[in-house]
């Protein structure tokens, strides 16, 4: 049997990031798979849009990774937390 898990608590504002990320993280790849084979064959406009994403997916990242939250969590379970974060904000 794996072993259980800790449950960790999140600030909803945190779970929301980590939501958002996915959001953008999931509109990129739906963009990736509309477009064809090799950027010259792609529509005009079509390689900003994949920067804004790719951005927005940045910014969020470091506003995850920056979290204030993280500090009122002991080193030997940030890995399990971060991981515990992702499978909350499913």
């Amino acid at each position: 049997m794996p072993p259980k898990t800790k449950p960790f608590a999140f600030p909803e504002s945190l779970l929301e990031l980590q939501r958002a990320f996915f959001a953008a993280k999931r509109e990129l790849s739906e963009l990736y798979a509309s477009l064809p084979t090799g950027t010259e064959h792609w529509p005009e406009g079509a390689q900003d849009r994949v920067n804004r994403l790719l951005e927005r997916q940045r910014h969020l990242a470091e506003q995850i990774q920056g979290d204030e939250h993280w500090a009122s969590v002991p080193t030997q379970d940030l890995v399990a937390a971060r991981s515990n974060l992702k499978q909350q904000a499913r």
